[in-house]
């Protein structure tokens, strides 16, 4: 009998992403910015006012849930000042596709 033993690898492809903003449009996009926490409300629906701060697409393995894809996207906002983060599209575990997050930056205070 054979046994496979599968490397603990599943938690780093759970948080495998990349990030596409203004900047890295054309290209394959970027890691996610590190910034300390901070506070930041995510809505969903009809878009929210406030000063737009930038969009960010969100890609990731079939793996990335809505809680981490959420995390992630909150170091985005935080690193640019951004208190809401206004959730327009989204698709989790897409198998070939994975999951896609279309969200825009909003500072409301």
């Amino acid at each position: 009998m054979r046994h496979v033993v599968l490397p603990p690898c599943l938690a780093v492809v759970t948080g495998c992403a990349t990030i596409h903003d203004e900047a890295s449009v054309p290209v394959f996009g970027r890691s996610v910015a590190e910034a300390p926490p901070c506070d930041v409300r995510i809505l969903r629906g009809s878009t929210p006012p406030g000063q737009a701060l930038g969009t960010r697409q969100l890609e990731g393995s079939v793996f990335l849930d809505a809680v981490e894809a959420e995390r992630l996207l909150r170091q985005e906002a935080c690193a640019v000042g951004a208190d809401v983060i206004h959730v327009a599209h989204e698709t989790y575990g897409v198998p070939f596709f994975g999951t896609q997050v279309v969200a825009t930056l909003l500072r409301q205070r």
